[in-house]
């Protein structure tokens, strides 16, 4: 029995991972990281400390520039400069647009339409984050934002 099963589990590790990369490229088209991650984003929590998440929603569309992805004709609050959590990562599409991923195979890019999950952060730029001087360079309002998949 024991030799059935790994023979079954090495069988499927042959189809199983080239199956499901090929449903995300069909979903996603292809993503590549952006190196080094120059996504405006959040820092980590200190040890310590819980990390914690506004569960708002807005919606708009996402745009990239000069640096930083912002929510243009949001609804609510506006448009808004937008900061991702420290695990996000910054991509480029097989198009060529820009775009964010939460790591875990979901994507947004620059053009879409969005509904994002996070909230309002006001206009002044938050200290602890990743690509501060990127955040000022574009403008406030800030807002947290995270991908509702």
């Amino acid at each position: 029995m024991r030799k059935d099963v790994h023979h079954a589990y090495r069988a499927a590790r042959g189809w199983v991972l080239p199956a499901v990369l090929a449903i995300t490229a069909c979903a996603h088209g292809s993503i590549a990281p952006v190196v080094p991650n120059d996504l405006v984003r959040y820092e980590p929590p200190p040890p310590g400390l819980e990390e914690v998440w506004l569960t708002g929603s807005s919606t708009g569309r996402l745009a990239y520039r000069n640096g930083c992805f912002r929510l243009e004709r949001a609804s609510p609050p506006g448009d808004a400069t937008l900061i991702w959590p420290h695990s996000y990562r910054s991509v480029t599409g097989s198009d060529g647009r820009r775009g964010v991923s939460d790591g875990n195979g979901n994507a947004v890019f620059d053009g879409d339409e969005v509904t994002l999950g996070g909230g309002s952060g006001g206009d002044e730029a938050p200290t602890r984050m990743f690509q501060r001087e990127i955040a000022i360079a574009c403008g406030g309002p800030y807002r947290s934002s995270w991908i509702p998949f």
